[in-house]
C-alpha cells in the first residue's frame, strides 16, 4: 500500500455469530477500527454497495436472519471514513463470506411524494445536531425517524 492511499482490505478481522436475539444493529468506526454489532449479511451488503432494500434481490433467507458481530482493523494509522468503509466491507464480504453477486436492470413501480392541492402539511421539527436515519423495530412494530 502506497503512503497516503486508503487500505482496501482489513489487516485483521474477527467475525462471530450473534445469538443474542437483539433487534438493533450498530456499526461504529473509531479510528482505523470497525465494530459491527448484531448485523445481518444483507445489512452489510447494502452498506458496502449503497443499496436500498428494493434494489436487493435473491440470496438465501438466512441473509436476513443470521446476525454477526465483526471487529476489524486496517492496521493503518489513518482514520476510516465513510467512503473508505465501502471497499473495505466489500473485500471482507467477498474474502470471508465468499460473496458472489451480479447486477441487472429491472423495471418496477415507484411512489412519488407530491404536494396536495391544499398545499404542504408538513411542519418543521426540532433541530438536530447530526443528520441521519434512526430505525427501531420490534415484533409487529417499526419506526423510522429521519433528520437533515
Amino acid at each position: 500500500m502506497a503512503f497516503g492511499q486508503p487500505p482496501v482490505t482489513f489487516q485483521a478481522a474477527s467475525i462471530r455469530r450473534n445469538l443474542s436475539g437483539e433487534q438493533n444493529t450498530r456499526i461504529d468506526i473509531s479510528g482505523n477500527r470497525l465494530t459491527v454489532t448484531n448485523a445481518s449479511l444483507k445489512t452489510l451488503i447494502r452498506n458496502a454497495w449503497e443499496l436500498l432494500s428494493f434494489q436487493f434481490a435473491g440470496g438465501p433467507p438466512w441473509l436476513d436472519t443470521e446476525m454477526y458481530d465483526i471487529s476489524a482493523t486496517t492496521g493503518a494509522h489513518e482514520k476510516i471514513d465513510a467512503e473508505q468503509l465501502k471497499p473495505l466491507l466489500r473485500s471482507l464480504l467477498t474474502e470471508r463470506f465468499g460473496l458472489r453477486f451480479h447486477r441487472e436492470m429491472k423495471e418496477g413501480s415507484i411512489y412519488a411524494l407530491v404536494v396536495s392541492k391544499e398545499g404542504p402539511r408538513l411542519s418543521e421539527g426540532a433541530a438536530f445536531e447530526q443528520p441521519g436515519i434512526n430505525t427501531r423495530k420490534a415484533m409487529g412494530n417499526a419506526r423510522m425517524q429521519g433528520t437533515c
